[in-house]
């Protein structure tokens, strides 16, 4: 008879593969009712653990906490957004999917504890995401270099206008973020060293001309660097590295780096037109906030409904999309609450950081440091509840949990 531990195993990764988008290879899916299942998959399946969930076992101190917090502020703004916009149960649906992945926090750390590690799992889960990002590859390279229409609805998932520099962008999709940070994990303990440096590089690569992602390419480089200082082992080691860093820093700064960088951003450079549009995406929500004084935020939208259509509409051939204002659309959405729904989390993150940083080296205070890194400056860009983000946001809270099991009651409140 499988086991309890091999069956919800087997339903993290089937649901992974979903998530993914493996089932978009090779036939057209409805991806929107599919992310509505597995929504309600993941608070099923955190309703059985609770139940079996023994007192005392402080693996899930961490996200018991949180979602006591988040759980509350989910069933109101339900109801507030159904009211503001009289959504359809399809349109409650829809809005709520992307907030109900994060329910797979309490699974995935009850697979943590059973393994005794998360070795397992990541390996599993970082070599699925590896795989579906080489098919992306591979229909990236022949749309735009050979004209040939390969896994269509991978290349297309973002529309056939999702375009820079003359070349079809493919988003990376979920699980970057763990992916990035699992390979320097390994790096550190020197397991599959070359295939691990060889998976970064091509994240990298990947995150630079095939999403063209800017400011993740950014991220990644800063992680990296804190993953250079927060490696060493020794005093006489981090003071070489640091001095390295700044001179680095330093001579791209002389070179002309600083202009470079600001021209990628600013509103008159190479990519104004991206810039001026989030500036103005900006002042259209917080024009609706300030003029209709939404208190508690826009709510949880989906432009499947009419009027959250609306006052997304900005002309026949463009939307506003909150998701394109990274965490300041989160604080849109949920308005005061926001400060409970990510403020826990950003809280939390700061105070495990802070207190691994003090500690001796080991390698698993470099995995979580990189993580926290590269995941809260990643959320302030991307919003770790945006639909194309969110799956990642329960493993990075079920590897906090499970890592930090160790740190006091009065550590955490």
């Amino acid at each position: 008879m499988i086991s309890t531990k091999s069956f919800i195993k087997c339903i993290v990764i089937i649901v992974t593969i979903i998530m993914l988008e493996y089932l978009s290879l090779f036939t057209s899916v409805n991806m929107t009712n599919l992310r509505i299942a597995v929504g309600i998959i993941g608070v099923l399946l955190s309703l059985f653990l609770l139940f079996k969930k023994k007192e005392g076992d402080n693996n899930y101190l961490l996200i018991s906490r949180y979602f006591k917090i988040y759980i509350p502020i989910i069933i109101f703004f339900v109801i507030y957004t159904s009211f503001i916009y009289n959504y359809t149960l399809k349109d409650t649906l829809i809005s709520l999917s992307q907030y109900l992945y994060v329910f797979y926090a309490f699974p995935i750390v009850y697979i943590f504890s059973k393994d005794k590690n998360v070795d397992k799992l990541l390996t599993i889960i970082c070599t699925l995401t590896t795989i579906i990002l080489l098919f992306k590859t591979i229909s990236w390279y022949f749309y735009n270099y050979k004209g040939i229409v390969l896994f269509e609805n991978l290349l297309f998932r973002y529309s056939e206008g999702w375009i820079r520099n003359g070349l079809k962008r493919v988003s990376d999709g979920y699980l970057i973020d763990v992916l990035f940070s699992f390979s320097l994990y390994n790096i550190i303990r020197s397991r599959k060293k070359i295939t691990s440096y060889g998976v970064i590089a091509f994240v990298m690569i990947f995150t630079l001309f095939i999403s063209q992602w800017r400011i993740k390419f950014i991220i990644m480089i800063f992680v990296l660097i804190t993953y250079f200082l927060v490696s060493s082992k020794n005093v006489i080691s981090k003071f070489l590295k640091s001095y390295f860093v700044i001179s680095f820093v330093m001579l791209f700064l002389v070179l002309g780096g600083y202009e470079i960088f600001t021209n990628q951003f600013s509103a008159t450079g190479n990519y104004s037109g991206s810039t001026n549009y989030r500036i103005e995406t900006l002042h259209h929500f917080s024009n609706i906030i300030k003029s209709q004084k939404r208190v508690f935020g826009l709510g949880l939208l989906t432009m499947s409904n009419e009027n959250v259509a609306s006052i997304c509409y900005k002309d026949n051939y463009q939307n506003y999309w909150i998701e394109d204002l990274g965490i300041v659309g989160g604080i849109f959405r949920f308005g005061v609450f926001s400060i409970f729904i990510y403020g826990y989390i950003f809280y939390i993150s700061l105070m495990i950081l802070y207190k691994k940083s003090k500690e001796s080296f080991n390698p698993e205070n470099v995995f979580l440091i990189v993580l926290i890194v590269y995941t809260l400056l990643n959320c302030i860009t991307y919003n770790f509840f945006d639909q194309q983000f969110s799956f990642g946001l329960p493993f990075y809270l079920a590897i906090l949990s499970f890592y930090c099991s160790n740190i006091s009651k009065k550590s955490i409140e």
